[in-house]
């Protein structure tokens, strides 16, 4: 028992101390995106192509070519005028929500493709058409896709596209982004 603490303590002091050398290491990138979303699925029958808006927070280490990424997504739709005539007489639009974490794997750090990948939770809120008002949901969903970055100096710049499929639901959403991260 006691090599084993004596094993842990000395294994907490190498870390402690490893720690401040790799935080030094690691770059910390806050960005914003924006760009196009178009639906797909059922969700695509009753609405139009959209917009949405991105706020990020990338953490990636030099030399290593996967980093992560958190994100708040905000999506808008208007109701189409076939299937979603009835939506659209409420006067509403549809709304995806969505706070998803990432993988990002990437060849090189400054300039070239890479492929992006997660899961997070969605909050979609539709029309209710018969009775009016809006209706939601929560789901746990994922997303997988790509894009290219350019390194810029001081920040770089990205364009990606994505397939989010939201869980329990037939909302499936393709956005199309073009960001920055500082």
């Amino acid at each position: 028992m006691f090599a084993s603490r004596r094993s842990l303590s000395t294994f907490l002091a190498l870390a402690l101390c490893a720690s401040p050398a790799v935080a030094r290491t690691q770059s910390l990138a806050i960005g914003a995106a924006a760009g196009a979303t178009i639906p797909s699925s059922g969700f695509g029958d009753r609405t139009n192509m959209g917009y949405h808006v991105m706020v990020t927070l990338g953490v990636h280490a030099p030399m290593v070519p996967l980093s992560f990424r958190i994100e708040g997504m905000y999506n808008e739709f208007d109701y189409n005028s076939d299937q979603g005539a009835l939506f659209r007489s409420a006067n509403r639009t549809a709304r995806v929500l969505g706070a998803t974490a990432n993988g990002v794997f990437t060849s090189s750090g400054l300039l070239g493709p890479y492929l992006i990948g997660g899961v997070g939770l969605y909050q979609t809120t539709e029309a209710r058409p018969v009775f009016g008002g809006t209706v939601g949901s929560n789901n746990v969903g994922a997303n997988i896709g790509g894009g290219f970055r350019f390194g810029l100096s001081g920040f770089s710049a990205y364009a990606e596209a994505r397939y989010h499929w939201v869980g329990d639901s037939d909302v499936r959403i393709i956005p199309i982004t073009f960001g920055l991260t500082f």
